[in-house]
């Protein structure tokens, strides 16, 4: 799968380096408004009145010109030849700094509770700026028990421009530095904030910004979840049953191993 980074996106990363080689590396985790300014996402997504469409030559030899009213075309205030989305009439857009605003009051929600700072570990762009991230970090943690098994938890906060794709804000543990990263973040995230683009938007992203409690109660969770596994002892035969169940849900279903199977298990597919 592509990385997605057009020409016109951009990208910020905390110290290390995304597999592409793109982007800008920054030694000092910026603030959420920073990261915006670095990753180029300070433009806002403008909406037009109506769209009008121009088709074939009709029987009297004239182009023939239609007004639609029911949708409208999202582009980029700073490149407005960039189109992000062809929408219903009453979508509303979350322009980045409110998305950006969102990733500051949950700073903000994370350091009164904790007394340490939560910074953008990335933040950039997609399809020339259809989708949109910051990616937060806490501090990291060692797993109990475990020297040198580090975690870091961070909290995604996504949106989008096509009509489709809600405003999100959850909890992961993968660094999203691209549309392959983003995907499996997306894929495996747990709980959080989730607002579509309606006519009421506004208000709800407001509420999300007056609780953002679930948000910092996740990365705690991470935390408890990651020193339970960590002290959970696993048997031979329930090590065997794990390694089967994830190969016959990878490639269906095979017949139990027994003694009498070569090498210990059958090859027959069922």
């Amino acid at each position: 799968m592509a990385h997605e980074i057009k020409q016109h996106d951009g990208l910020i990363l905390h110290k290390r380096a995304a597999w592409h080689g793109l982007g800008t590396i920054v030694e000092e985790a910026p603030t959420p408004m920073k990261a915006l300014e670095l990753a180029g996402l300070d433009w806002e997504p403008l909406e037009s009145d109506s769209m009008f469409g121009t088709f074939a030559d009709n029987d009297e030899g004239t182009p023939m010109k239609v007004a639609c009213s029911t949708h409208k075309m999202l582009v980029r205030s700073d490149h407005p030849e960039v189109v992000l989305g062809i929408v219903g009439e009453n979508y509303t857009p979350i322009s980045n700094i409110e998305l950006a605003d969102l990733c500051y009051d949950l700073c903000e929600e994370w350091m009164k509770e904790h007394k340490t700072q939560v910074r953008c570990e990335s933040a950039g762009s997609l399809f020339n700026g259809k989708k949109v991230w910051f990616l937060l970090q806490a501090d990291p943690f060692e797993v109990a028990g475990h020297d040198g098994d580090v975690v870091h938890p961070y909290t995604l906060a996504f949106n989008g421009f096509d009509g489709l794709t809600s405003m999100s804000m959850m909890p992961t543990t993968v660094r999203v530095v691209c549309n392959n990263t983003l995907t499996a973040a997306l894929r495996r995230g747990g709980s959080g904030i989730k607002i579509k683009h309606t006519t009421n938007v506004k208000q709800r992203l407001a509420d999300a910004m007056r609780s953002l409690s679930s948000s910092t109660e996740s990365l705690d969770g991470m935390r408890d979840e990651a020193n339970a596994m960590g002290a959970a002892k696993i048997d031979a035969p329930t090590l065997q049953r794990l390694w089967l169940d994830v190969y016959q849900n990878l490639n269906g279903r095979v017949d139990e191993p027994n003694e009498n199977s070569p090498s210990g298990v059958k090859q027959k597919y069922a």
